[in-house]
């Protein structure tokens, strides 16, 4: 059985080809107006490789963790606070608070044995303040992404929101350049970061934990 390592490199390498091979077309296009659409194509392939691994990875890491079936009074408190919140989600009917809090204060009863990935969204809008609820469910580092926001949700966000709703976005090409520089950087350490932190089992409380990848 492959290795949560393997399945995200191989998940990733994928991704950062598919880019990467769009991205030699650009530079070679000598038509400008082809070189037009190539480029919006570009940008279209990065944000969707941006969500899509962010996404799938974050899943990927909850289902392996979920294979170690950890008690959920283990968990570090986001974690498990996530987790019982999606099983009290996913099995309400009408007004059921009281049921919840029962679950939470009886957490140590709990193993973390029921799949909650699915309660993971990138609301189809990956910005730097979704990003940073995605992770702050799962217990991992922001990477200081706050600091990419002018880039992220000004620059590939507000791009591809425009093109997705039909606007005629014309785009330079040192601009979708940086998307992507900055884009494959960020899922490189975002992949090295669930790696590290599955690794080191520092889902788990504890202080013989490693503190998340910076």
């Amino acid at each position: 059985m492959a290795s949560f390592e393997d399945k995200l490199n191989k998940e990733l390498a994928m991704r950062k080809k598919e880019v990467s091979e769009l991205y030699l077309l650009v530079q070679a296009e000598k038509s400008e107006n082809t070189k037009k659409y190539l480029l919006r194509a570009l940008l279209l392939m990065i944000y969707a490789h941006w969500e899509g691994f962010v996404r799938i990875s974050s899943q990927k890491y909850l289902q392996f963790i979920l294979k170690e079936k950890p008690s959920c009074e283990s968990l570090v408190p986001s974690m498990k606070a996530f987790y019982v919140h999606s099983l009290y989600i996913a099995g309400k009917r009408g007004s059921e608070w009281d049921k919840f809090l029962n679950a939470f204060n009886h957490e140590e009863l709990l193993i973390f044995d029921v799949d909650v990935s699915d309660q993971l969204s990138t609301q189809s809008n990956l910005n730097t303040k979704v990003f940073k609820d995605i992770v702050s469910k799962i217990g991992v580092s922001d990477l200081d992404i706050d600091l990419l926001k002018g880039v992220l949700d000004d620059g590939l966000l507000a791009s591809r929101n425009a093109i997705a709703h039909g606007e005629m976005t014309q785009l330079e090409f040192q601009d979708v350049e940086l998307y992507k520089e900055k884009i494959l950087d960020l899922l490189d350490l975002y992949a090295d970061l669930l790696i590290e932190n599955f690794n080191s089992k520092s889902y788990l409380c504890g202080p013989k934990n490693l503190s998340p990848l910076k």
